[in-house]
């Protein structure tokens, strides 16, 4: 869940790895769409969205991710 100014916008994200690297998604209700990039070192993971100039840099905390959503082009 993002904490934006307007409010509270939930999310959910999809991880995997595939041969020797990372690939996700962004998915808002039904509708998904892949990150630009997913890295992931150690706890960390950052997720590039092209299309909207932002990154999304989370570290793992238990069974949650926690972190922040950064628009590049802002």
């Amino acid at each position: 869940m993002l904490d934006l100014a307007g409010g509270q916008l939930p999310f959910g994200i999809t991880i995997q790895r595939q041969s020797d690297r990372w690939r996700g998604d962004l998915c808002n209700g039904q509708e998904c769409q892949p990150f630009s990039a997913v890295q992931m070192q150690g706890d960390s993971l950052s997720l590039e969205i092209r299309d909207y100039a932002a990154i999304l840099k989370a570290r793992l905390q238990g069974d949650s991710l926690v972190g922040y959503y950064h628009n590049v082009g802002k």
